[in-house]
């Protein structure tokens, strides 16, 4: 005899022959056949957790616990690096302690304590990666809040909005961006400014503790367009690292 049937049965507490068993019988299994099917589903399109790279990116791991997603090609060159390490940097030292680089050669700093020395180009290319990292994730909406966390400021009849947290980074610059949902390929729908030379929604740098608090809209804003809603994504550029602040209201003029 099956589960639900004996669960049914228990729940019936009379015959299995008698209507009023059957009709229990009914209910209960109407019940458990609704909570199967509107379980939530597994997330196999995350095997690799919140910070899942989109199809044909992997992790870059230039250190431990590096997540920003770049090609396999990228992440090959960073390991190799790693590898030869040793090899660029001043026998004995330099001015900059025991990890002066040799000429030509400058440090990585895919977070601030990465001190492998490699060209200027391809430092400026790792500090691109960091800025843009959200765009290579495969759901920013799984993305944790880590300590961040995207709140409404009361102005009288309108409301403005705020985020607040702590960056892994002590005086660190950190860029906020707004996200729709949907595709995060770079459509319409996701990051509206992210790029060289473009403006966050909202910036600032984090104090001596790592602490930040800033104003992503303009009071009087979030209220004329609250049939909108977008996540707050954070930005870490001195590491890549990337949080989801949770969702508000888009200010208005934003879309």
């Amino acid at each position: 005899m099956g589960f639900n049937a004996i669960t049914a049965r228990q729940a019936a507490g009379t015959r299995p022959g008698s209507r009023r068993a059957t009709a229990l019988v009914m209910m209960v299994l109407t019940v458990v056949t609704a909570m199967v099917t509107t379980a939530p589903a597994a997330r196999a399109d995350l095997p690799y957790g919140p910070y899942t790279c989109r199809n044909g990116s992997v992790w870059r791991e230039a250190v431990p616990a590096d997540r920003v997603c770049v090609d396999p090609a990228r992440r090959a060159q960073t390991w190799q690096q790693n590898a030869e390490a040793a090899s660029h940097v001043e026998p004995g030292g330099g001015p900059y302690g025991p990890d002066t680089c040799k000429q030509g050669y400058v440090w990585r700093e895919s977070r601030p304590s990465d001190h492998v020395c490699v060209t200027p180009s391809f430092r400026d290319t790792v500090e691109f990666e960091n800025k843009v990292a959200p765009v290579r994730y495969a759901d920013l909406a799984a993305i944790p809040a880590n300590t961040f966390r995207f709140y409404r400021d009361p102005y009288g009849v309108y409301e403005g909005a705020s985020v607040q947290g702590y960056s892994p980074t002590p005086g660190g610059y950190v860029a906020m961006y707004g996200w729709l949902g949907g595709d995060s390929s770079g459509d319409v729908n996701y990051i509206r400014r992210i790029g060289p030379g473009q403006n966050p929604l909202a910036w600032g740098w984090a104090d001596s503790t790592g602490f930040l608090r800033v104003r992503v809209t303009p009071p009087h804003c979030i209220g004329l367009n609250s049939n909108k809603r977008m996540y707050l994504i954070v930005v870490d550029e001195a590491t890549g690292s990337v949080s989801n602040a949770g969702w508000g209201y888009v200010p208005c003029g934003w879309v």
